[in-house]
């Protein structure tokens, strides 16, 4: 079965010549994934400003400003403007701090490198330099860089990123050294390699088929692309708007019909001459009006929660903070919320809930005494023969981060 050996095999290999890897280029394109262009920080910031609570905050705003104008009352009106710039602004800065992270990681990413054929001689490049027609040397511990068929060596390949599935799967060359295309999406087939896939052991050299969004991964990853969608907060206080601004404009009318009943009628004392009297002069009913027009707007402004959303963006970013301190990055400040409002999660369990990895849980030494602490052991000889063992059995060094002990392999 094993056609090639892959370090003789790969040595015994050409590779792409400089022009060929330029038309491959030009003929496939790069292994580069297309990313969604990030908007600027202005751009993020005039966003926030649709939020449906804020809409209602700045038309209170623009009516408060014109009710004050010639008065030294501008406290209500300053309070309003204060929460609605701090509120779009701290969600704009969470937001955007999580968006530059979120690149900082894809572009780490892309520094990955990878072993190829070139000219003759085994040269490392950048996943996304990889292009069609490369031979692509593949050893334990390494990320398959593109889509492809093995042609010489033997892999036991973690296909967990793309399936979910955490037992290992087996690859090696097609029977009969014949040389056959990745068009399939099936990951048991056993001549094919799939970008994004680990190498859990073994080696070999795989020829590159497909790159960039031809490869499944690509295809995968431009399906879950973000899509612009209202998130059921944002749906949430779409209603709650809704409800306020009715039930504002309701109050609001009432008391203008009112006030205008009180200054028409009972302040003339129900008196037909009298009312006929007002009504008819323009200067008196104009001032009539216009005291309950402001009335009716002041009662619509106070029936807003203006510090609402200033709340609500402090609570999701303090989340947001939180998360990340369990190394868990929310690009949106709605997304926590929007995964706790799910009722029903479906999911596979090993591998996606669970790590599908085999962990110690207990010892137990030759007098069958279980331990589950190593730290419970008070046997000093058999603590030390214990850690010599675990030294001896892993290629793991131990290294200090941020004042902790961090295993590396």
């Amino acid at each position: 079965m094993n056609l090639i050996s892959p370090k003789e095999g790969i040595y015994g290999m050409r590779g792409l010549t400089d022009e060929q890897v330029k038309s491959s280029r030009e003929r496939y394109g790069d292994n580069n994934l297309v990313q969604q262009k990030r908007r600027s920080f202005t751009k993020e910031f005039l966003s926030n400003f649709g939020d449906p609570i804020i809409k209602i905050l700045l038309i209170a705003l623009a009516v408060n400003i014109i009710i004050r104008l010639g008065s030294f009352e501008w406290y209500e009106t300053i309070g309003i403007a204060v929460a609605i710039l701090v509120s779009t602004f701290v969600s704009t800065i969470s937001e955007y701090g999580s968006e530059s992270a979120f690149e900082k990681l894809q572009e780490e990413a892309r520094k990955t490198k990878c072993r190829v054929k070139r000219s003759g001689q085994l040269v490392e490049i950048g996943v996304g330099e990889v292009v069609v027609g490369d031979y692509v040397q593949l050893q334990a511990g390494d990320r398959i860089p593109a889509d492809g068929v093995i042609l010489g060596g033997e892999l036991y390949v973690d296909q967990s990123p793309l399936n979910g599935e955490s037992r290992e799967a087996y690859k090696a060359p097609q029977e009969g050294g014949k040389r056959k295309h990745c068009d399939t999406t099936d990951f048991n087939d056993q001549n094919s390699l799939f970008r994004g896939c680990i190498i859990s052991s073994g080696e070999a050299i795989m020829e590159v088929q497909k790159v960039g969004e031809g490869t499944l991964y690509g295809k995968l990853a431009r399906d879950i692309q973000e899509a612009p969608r209202e998130s059921p907060l944002k749906l949430r206080l779409g209603k709650l708007a809704q409800t306020i601004s009715k039930l504002g404009y309701i109050g609001a009318a009432l008391v203008a019909v009112f006030d205008l009943f009180q200054s028409i009628v009972l302040a003339n004392s129900f008196e037909l001459a009298a009312i006929q009297q007002f009504v008819h002069s323009p200067k008196l009913i104009t001032e009539c009006i216009f005291h309950a027009v402001t009335l009716a707007i002041s009662i619509i402004v106070v029936a807003i929660p203006e510090g609402l959303p200033l709340m609500i963006t402090v609570v999701l970013s303090s989340n947001m903070n939180r998360m990340l301190k369990d190394n868990v990055l929310v690009r949106k400040l709605v997304g926590i919320e929007t995964s706790g409002s799910l009722n029903i999660l479906f999911s596979d369990k090993t591998g996606t809930i669970t790590k599908g990895k085999l962990k110690v849980d207990s010892f137990f030494s030759g007098t069958g005494t279980s331990y589950d602490n190593f730290h419970k052991l008070k046997n000093k000889r058999l603590g030390d023969l214990l850690s010599i063992s675990c030294v001896y059995n892993t290629g793991a060094s131990v290294s200090r981060k941020n004042g902790k002990s961090v295993a590396i392999g």
